[in-house]
């Protein structure tokens, strides 16, 4: 890496087109919601994933059963 403060890109983190990543917010922030209480009672939450090569990113909402525990 040629400055070791600057801005990590992706091809600084991962030098393969083999790799998986995966992140499930539990707060909002830029790309993805958190957790959030849907109508139904449900829990939808946002994740990204990222896969090797020039088409590997995805969003994925999922919705759950139950609620959290507090």
């Amino acid at each position: 890496m040629s400055e070791p403060a600057g801005r990590l890109m992706l091809q600084d983190l991962v030098a393969t087109d083999e790799s998986v990543f995966a992140a499930t917010a539990v707060t909002p922030w830029t790309l993805l919601n958190g957790i959030v209480h849907a109508s139904s009672g449900r829990l939808l939450t946002h994740s990204l994933l990222t896969f090797g090569g020039p088409n590997g990113v995805h969003f994925v909402r999922s919705m759950h059963a139950g609620s959290i525990a507090g």
